[in-house]
């Protein structure tokens, strides 16, 4: 019994440094950064959930714009099975400048990458061959099956229009 109490001060107290770490900007939440090859394999190649992709840039004003829509259709989802991930297309040297700063002060209400592969000719076909690259752009993929929003969402049902096509 003293040994578990010991062991609870030691976890509250290395909780209590951490939290203070982060409030002074010791630790800083790190977005990961793929090159594509990464990306297809963790997440094109996926067949586990619905995806709904987001490129986005934080120097995209349309980009900036819909992101509170996007997070309230978040909040409100209720499919276990939709996977929203926000694909940052900034340049890797704004990582610590720009994307980290914005992801924390925006509350992200999902999963954050940085896609950093300067080959985006290469690429952009592979995740789907109707997207010209440019952004906002939202991809929403199951399995095999790929589509394409290359345009700011205007409301919720919007987007809910375009999630339910994957369910057509």
């Amino acid at each position: 019994m003293l040994q578990c109490l010991k062991n609870a001060k030691k976890g509250i107290v290395l909780g209590l440094i951490l939290i203070c770490l982060q409030s002074i900007g010791g630790v800083k939440a790190q977005v990961p950064v793929y090159d594509f090859n990464q990306f297809n394999e963790k997440y094109l190649k996926a067949t586990d959930y619905v995806y709904f992709f987001n490129f986005w840039a934080t120097w995209c004003k349309p980009c900036i714009e819909e992101l509170p829509l996007l997070n309230e259709f978040i909040q409100k989802n209720t499919d276990p099975n939709l996977k929203f991930v926000f694909v940052s297309l900034d340049d890797r040297d704004k990582l610590n400048s720009k994307v980290n700063p914005f992801v924390k002060k925006n509350n992200f209400g999902a999963e954050v990458i940085m896609l950093d592969d300067p080959n985006s000719n290469n690429w952009i076909d592979k995740i789907t061959f109707e997207w010209t690259g440019s952004i906002p752009a939202t991809v929403l993929k199951y399995q095999t099956r790929k589509f394409l929003a290359e345009r700011k969402f205007s409301s919720m049902d919007d987007i809910k229009q375009f999630v339910d096509q994957v369910y057509r």
